[in-house]
C-alpha cells in the first residue's frame, strides 16, 4: 500500500486533484449514459437519476461506512454518512445557485415530495439524536 505520508504536500495535492478530475469525467459520462438509458428504456429521467446515479455516487459511502464499521470505527462510520448528505445538499444547493437559478429549490405543493422531504428531514434528526 502506499503511504502518502512520504510524499510532499504538492504532490499529495496533485495526486488528490488528478483523482477528483478523474471523478468529475466519470460523474459526467454517467450522467449522459443515464440520459441515454432513460430514453431507450423509455423510463423516466428522475427514476433513472434516483437509481443509477443515486447508486453509483453513494458507493463510496458505503464502501467507506463498510470499513469503518468492520474495523470498530463506529463514529467515523455515522460521521461519514452524514458527512456524504450534507455535501450533496450543499452542492445541489450551489448548483442550483449558480446555473439553475430555483429550479431545483421552488417549493412543490405535491404531497409526495413534502413527505419525501419530511422523511428525510425526521431521518435525519433521530440519526442524530441516536448520535448524542
Amino acid at each position: 500500500m502506499i503511504d502518502f505520508h512520504d510524499f510532499s504536500i504538492w504532490t499529495n495535492l496533485f495526486i488528490f486533484m488528478g483523482g477528483a478530475g478523474l471523478i468529475w469525467l466519470a460523474g459526467f459520462r454517467l450522467s449522459v449514459y443515464g440520459d441515454a438509458i432513460a430514453e431507450r428504456k423509455k423510463w423516466g429521467q428522475a427514476f433513472v437519476g434516483a437509481l443509477l446515479l443515486g447508486v453509483a455516487t453513494s458507493l463510496p459511502e458505503v464502501v467507506t461506512t463498510i470499513t469503518a464499521a468492520s474495523i470498530g470505527n463506529g463514529v467515523l462510520a455515522v460521521n461519514n454518512l452524514m458527512g456524504g448528505i450534507a455535501t450533496q445538499i450543499a452542492v445541489l444547493a450551489l448548483i442550483d445557485m449558480l446555473f439553475v437559478q430555483g429550479a431545483l429549490t421552488f417549493f412543490s405543493p405535491k404531497p409526495v415530495l413534502l413527505m419525501s422531504g419530511v422523511l428525510l428531514v425526521l431521518q435525519l434528526a433521530i440519526t442524530l439524536v441516536a448520535m448524542t
